[in-house]
């Protein structure tokens, strides 16, 4: 499935703060979406989109293909830009009364990796989660993006548009009528999305990704709670070297817990890229 990576076996592109919505079971879905969100390129920068519209086959085939390495990319973002990662949560009652609100700014170089300074590892673990009495956490290959993923889904025809000075297609997408049965949590929130992925014309990366629930997703047979609403935002930007990184990830859940209603909102958002070649040397302790 194109939009379900995050900056991708993704993205990624989207590690902050799945831990609040693993409470009700749904964290793994809402960390798939990132899974699509691969980083850095090869090919060389260019506006033009191609002229003849591919196949949504032939489109999905290429951004299949283009996820494969998407670690090894997001790496080399890494370690190629410096650059500061804001995080919002917010929590709301069902009268929208802001019952939490949790804001965080991440600074990351190059130069002094988080395995390092310890300061951003904490939110870059996957969280761990009790499920039947086992540790249960978030892994990439949950959300694998190859064939399989792809089939849940039926695509429209690819669309030519623009965004900035970039070709892209969109390819608007439904769930599958004769896709898998949803046995478990993911697949029960793979079989009720919808939305639009937008595929860069040249590089066949990901540039948006725009996802929705279709009905409501009953959590542990209604037991723990359902989730009525979710709309998930992944916006994706490329730097002049040819690196793709997840600019913005936003999404909204609204959805009960045993009695209560719970509305979420966050925000993720990547700003000050620039790369470390123009960085300052930092300053050598003396003896």
């Amino acid at each position: 499935m194109i939009p379900m990576r995050p900056a991708a076996s993704l993205p990624s592109a989207l590690r902050t703060v799945k831990h609040r919505l693993l409470k009700m079971r749904v964290s793994t879905a809402m960390r798939g979406t990132v899974a699509l969100a691969g980083v850095c390129l090869t090919i060389p920068t260019a506006a033009d989109s191609v002229s003849a519209p591919p196949s949504a086959a032939e489109l999905l085939a290429r951004v299949v293909e283009r996820a494969k390495g998407e670690s090894d990319r997001e790496a080399a973002f890494k370690a190629r830009y410096a650059f500061t990662r804001d995080r919002v949560l917010e929590v709301r009652d069902g009268s929208g009364k802001l019952q939490k609100r949790d804001a965080r700014r991440l600074e990351h170089k190059p130069a002094q990796p988080a395995k390092q300074s310890g300061s951003t590892q904490p939110e870059d673990r996957p969280p761990t989660a009790q499920t039947g009495g086992k540790p249960r956490a978030y892994e990439r290959r949950d959300f694998q993006l190859d064939h399989d993923l792809i089939a849940r889904f039926r695509f429209d025809p690819p669309q030519g548009e623009n965004i900035g000075d970039r070709g892209v297609w969109r390819l608007n997408f439904q769930p599958a009528v004769d896709g898998p049965s949803g046995a478990g949590i993911n697949e029960r929130f793979l079989s009720k999305i919808a939305g639009s992925a937008w595929v860069d014309a040249l590089d066949h990366e990901l540039v948006r990704v725009e996802i929705q629930l279709t009905a409501p997703v009953t959590v542990v047979g209604g037991l723990v709670g359902s989730v009525k609403k979710c709309r998930v935002l992944i916006e994706r930007e490329r730097t002049e070297e040819g690196c793709w990184f997840t600019r913005r990830l936003t999404w909204h859940l609204e959805g009960r817990q045993f009695f209560s209603t719970r509305v979420m909102d966050f925000v993720e958002e990547i700003q000050n890229v620039q790369s470390a070649e123009t960085l300052s040397p930092e300053p050598v302790a003396g003896p």
